[in-house]
């Protein structure tokens, strides 16, 4: 080579050289490679990351936790979040795993990842991350900093009471008065709107003992009264005391003071406080208040001397004089409520000796009838407090939950589906629909049955269906796909057309927002089960829309390459090798002799090959699984005359035991290598609502090799159904590196896996799930719309909400 002649890096080359270094495991000389590649180009991040995992294997965790560093710093720089947020994350792991010491140089990581959590809209994982920045800085004596964390907590989910109690201890803790009772004041009001008074008042407590104000005492014995007992109407009295102080002549605090009265088993004095209430109302010009008050004191005690001299006095007064500060008259326009017959409202309370009376010359009578309370106007800032009969837990029927059905319809249907049985498919559907006329995601999978089985008219019929009831929602962004579709397949569909004129409207603005007039008379159960799986003989409609050629594919660029490399890396952790062979051989067909997919795709065809699984098959002749169910069924219908007579109570046997010996019959007639049957016995377990049962009858037919993938996606739904998710997951894995018969079947073991990585709050893998099925199908069920939901919905474990704040209060008020 001449001296002075400039070669060309050669970046391939050396990246060839660095994986061949990686495999003797001389990872310092690898490293060095790698270096000379990112000198080139100091944005290869992928480069990057290998010389981080190096450095880690080299237990160098300072030098892989700085390489780390300046990956997640350009993620978030070039806005590729989610890649930030997971290298992010793996800093924080090392860091606590290996280099606690590390902690305060990159403390810089919590804080970006809670800023990066929130600009994606991952509300949760954000407030997550902020209490945890809060809590680090008031472990430091960083009190304001804490409180400036917390107020961003604050604005992220201002309907979410924890952020707002959060807030108020933390400026309690820099003498923040003011805006700690603002943040508790606010908390209440949000705790009373999730019905949660019992909570809603500890935090009226705690605030009483910052500023022990009328408005927030009157608020807190509200709450008391709705109790109804005699401890609840002394701490009522004690809360009412601020008020009354703060203003003896407040209508409303006087209507509360009887009520307590009347609740502690005193009242006399509270027909006392109501003769003072109707003077004063009088006095102020209420006279609809005044009436009826005296229209209760009239019932209470109709011949008392004190009443009577209300009655002659009249409604009105001759000096009426302004109503004193805090005195709250009705809204112009609105009448009063009614009296209510029960307590319905909590306000602070006073102290008041036995001997105490509240109008003077007053003659009690001997037994004063019981008490009806008299309606008051609430404090205009007061949060609003609705009173409920609570009934005991035995009379409050069961609620039906439309959620967990819909989910129950549509596994019924895809299990008949693949059973080949679309005619009960359909059937289940329409079964589900009357309970739920206007079930998207039932009738989507009713129309996704009819497409597959070629009913072009029904299928048209159930496309409108559904939009119609986006319609009615005033979604016109999901129903105009729908109807342009219809019109790509009939354009000159009349329903359709007038559905499309509708939409026009209602973008136009033409129609009201809120549509009471109908679209006509469309039926939705027009469709009934036998003739909508009647397929014609005429050749079926595979999709909608007319037949196209598939556009050359364009080579993916760049991130779309280093995506597809961790989608497979991410199948490959998991096991899943065929899937990530596949999406890397899809990748290879659009960017043939793409080196990194090249080496990707030996490494996992090697570790698959390793793991002794073999390729995964992609067709499998069709079964005729006719034969073998009925007679499974055949076999229970003979198992069933075994069943013992049924017995008086007086006979009254064990069923569970009789049940065990009937089970135990059917075991004994069926071999254990007859994998068909004892599948078809699985779903009649499951179908009996006996869960174990079934799964242990599915585990006998995952012997098969052939059955293995079904049985394992049928435990999966049984572990899922009955919240066991980490077993779920497993099974779901099972069922993908088995032999399964179709794509569809592929799709619908991704789907649901997505669903129970969601549900476990791993966010990341649901979408690399659903991002693969979306990859084959955009159109399989709402795939499109969950990915979009789940980068701007906030995850949440599948933790019960009101245990979570439960737990939240319990740990805030001790």
């Amino acid at each position: 080579m001449p001296p002075g002649r400039i070669v060309a890096f050669d970046r391939d080359k050396t990246l060839q050289a660095a994986a061949k270094l990686v495999d003797k495991k001389k990872y310092d000389k690898a490293i060095l490679e790698y270096q000379k590649v990112v000198q080139h180009d100091p944005t290869d991040a992928r480069t990057l990351l290998r010389i981080g995992d190096l450095q880690s294997r080299m237990l160098d965790y300072k030098g892989a936790v700085a390489t780390y560093d300046q990956v997640a710093r350009y993620y978030s720089a070039q806005g590729f979040h989610l890649k930030a947020i997971a290298v992010f994350k793996q800093i924080r792991e090392l860091i606590k795993k290996h280099a606690p010491d590390l902690a305060p140089k990159y403390a810089h990581v919590l804080p970006k990842l809670a800023e990066i959590y929130a600009e994606l809209g991952l509300v949760s994982d954000a407030l997550v991350a902020y209490d945890e920045v809060a809590a680090n800085y008031q472990s430091l004596g960083r009190d304001r900093e804490a409180v400036e964390v917390l107020r961003k907590t604050v604005e992220l989910d201002p309907k979410n009471p924890l952020p707002h109690l959060r807030l108020a201890e933390a400026c309690c803790r820099i003498s923040d008065i003011d805006s700690a009772v603002a943040s508790f004041w606010t908390a209440a009001g949000i705790l009373l709107d999730l019905k949660r008074p019992d909570d809603a008042l500890r935090v009226l407590e705690r605030l009483l003992t910052f500023r022990p104000a009328p408005e927030y005492a009157r608020a807190a014995a509200e709450l008391y009264l709705r109790y109804n007992t005699n401890e609840a109407g002394l701490a009522a009295l004690a809360r009412l005391q601020i008020a009354f102080q703060a203003n003896p002549k407040d209508l409303d605090t006087l209507a509360l003071l009887a009520q307590a009265f009347d609740m502690i088993g005193q009242p006399e004095k509270a027909f006392a406080v109501h003769l003072e209430m109707a003077r004063l109302a009088r006095d102020q010009g209420r006279p609809q208040l005044f009436m009826e008050i005296l229209a209760h004191l009239q019932r209470v005690a109709p011949g008392h001397d004190q009443v009577l001299a209300l009655e002659r006095l009249g409604p009105t007064s001759t000096s009426m004089v302004p109503p004193p500060p805090g005195s709250r008259s009705a809204p112009p326009g609105r009448k009063p409520p009614p009296p209510p017959g029960a307590p319905s409202s909590v306000a602070p309370s006073i102290e008041v000796t036995e001997e105490e009376e509240y109008v003077e010359d007053v003659e009690w009578i001997e037994e004063p009838e019981e008490i009806e309370p008299i309606p008051f106007q609430p404090h205009p800032s007061a949060p609003q407090i609705t009173t409920e009969v609570r009934a005991p837990e035995s009379a409050v029927p069961t609620s039906f939950q439309p959620a967990s059905s819909t989910r129950k319809a549509i596994v019924n249907a895809e299990a008949f589906e693949r059973l080949g049985l679309l005619d009960k498919a359909v059937e289940s559907l329409h079964l589900a629909l009357e309970a739920d006329p206007n079930s998207i995601p039932i009738r989507e999978k009713l129309r996704e049955i009819l497409v597959g089985a070629g009913e072009r008219e029904a299928a048209i019929e159930e496309t409108l269906n559904i939009a119609i009831i986006h319609l009615h929602n005033q979604d016109t962004e999901a129903a105009y796909p729908l109807i342009q579709e219809v019109l790509e397949i009939e354009p000159e569909h009349q329903e359709a057309l007038r559905l499309l004129e509708h939409l026009e409207a209602l973008r136009a603005g033409a129609l009201p927002a809120a549509d009471d007039g109908s679209l006509g008379s469309y039926d939705l159960e027009g469709v009934p089960p036998a003739s909508a799986i009647n397929v014609p003989q005429g050749a079926p409609l595979p999709k909608f829309g007319p037949d196209s050629s598939p556009p050359a594919r364009p080579r993916p660029s760049p991130q779309a390459i280093e995506e597809v490399l961790e989608e497979a890396e991410f199948f490959a952790s998991q096991g899943l090798y065929e899937d990530a062979e596949a999406i890397l051989a899809d990748t290879l067909e659009a960017a043939p002799g793409h080196i990194l997919l090249t080496e990707r795709l030996a490494e996992v065809r090697e570790a698959r090959e390793q793991a002794g699984i073999p390729a995964r098959r992609t067709e499998r002749p069709p079964e005729d699984q006719a034969f073998d169910i009925a007679a499974s069924l055949d076999a229970l219908d003979d198992l069933g005359t075994a069943l013992p007579k049924a017995k008086t109570p007086a006979e009254e046997v064990d069923v569970d035991q009789v049940f065990a010996k009937f089970k135990e019959g059917i075991k004994a007639t069926i071999d254990d290598s007859d994998a068909t049957t004892h599948y078809d016995l699985g779903l009649a377990y499951k179908e009996m609502g006996l869960i174990d049962d079934a799964i242990g009858e599915f585990e006998l037919s995952s012997r098969d090799p052939d059955r293995a993938a079904m049985a394992a996606y049928m435990i999966g739904c049984l572990e899922r159904d009955r919240g066991r998710l980490e077993q779920a997951k497993e099974a779901f894995l099972r069922a993908l590196r088995s032999k399964l018969s179709s794509d569809l079947e592929q799709k619908a073991v991704e789907y649901d896996l997505a669903s129970v990585y969601e549900q476990q709050g791993d966010r990341q893998s649901a979408i690399v799930m659903l991002k693969a099925i979306y990859r084959k199908d955009q159109n399989y069920r709402d795939v499109e719309r969950r990915i979009r939901d789940l980068g701007s919905v906030p995850s949440q474990n599948p933790k019960d909400e009101d245990e979570e704040l439960d737990a939240a209060l319990n740990n805030l008020f001790g």
